[in-house]
């Protein structure tokens, strides 16, 4: 009895266990991500507010007419 009362016990952490470092490595892998994407988007406004600064007046009307084609 007290045999099948340790494998009992033992089943029970190693599905602790494995939930737990299932449970970590998506987080890891979420925080992960959400760095990537965050460093990308900050990227994109880099380059968007140093587009802006160069873009001139006959520029912005020269694109208004083809984005209204």
């Amino acid at each position: 009895m007290a045999e099948f009362a340790a494998a009992a016990i033992g089943a029970g952490v190693a599905l602790g266990t494995a939930t737990y470092t299932t449970a970590v490595g998506f987080v890891a892998r979420h925080e992960s991500v959400h760095s990537l994407q965050l460093a990308e988007t900050r990227r994109h406004i880099m380059l968007f507010e140093a587009a802006r600064e160069e873009i001139t007046e006959e520029g912005w009307e020269v694109f208004l007419t083809i984005r209204a084609e």
